[in-house]
């Protein structure tokens, strides 16, 4: 909170979400010996998710029109909750087949590749470039 971010919120949610997949990568090397790496991870990826979702809610507020951001926010929340009894489902069997760590090591690859795809996908890193030029109005265009 007190760093605020890159002047661009599309920059920090995305280093955030890398730095969650860092996080929950040194979970998934950590040794059965290293519980204190462990806690490290747990603590990185702590930090990093309240960074993404920050400024991943910032963001929806910068590209939703006011009167419509209630209705965005309670979709993206319901959208959010659901996930829990689904991902339980799924790696809960991921878990008890493969252990673990696996499935540590499967959320922060997926974490780390959505970054990195982000990051080359000029669409994504210009989101808040291109909102701004649709929503000004001409005589702030000149």
């Amino acid at each position: 909170g007190a760093w605020g971010g890159f002047r661009k919120r599309t920059y920090t949610m995305l280093m955030g979400t890398f730095g969650l997949g860092i996080g929950i990568m040194m979970v998934a090397f950590a040794p059965a010996n290293m519980l204190p790496l462990a806690i490290i991870g747990f603590l990185v990826g702590s930090a990093m998710n309240a960074i993404t979702n920050g400024s991943g809610f910032a963001l929806l507020q910068t590209l939703v029109a006011p009167e419509m951001q209630g209705r965005v926010f309670t979709v993206v929340m319901s959208m959010a909750g659901a996930m829990s009894p689904l991902s339980l489902a799924i790696g809960g069997p991921i878990a008890d087949w493969f252990g673990v760590r696996t499935l540590y090591f499967i959320a922060g690859g997926a974490l780390i590749l959505l970054s990195v795809i982000g990051w080359v996908t000029p669409v994504i890193l210009n989101l808040e470039d291109q909102v701004s030029a649709h929503t000004s109005s001409p005589e702030q265009q000149k």
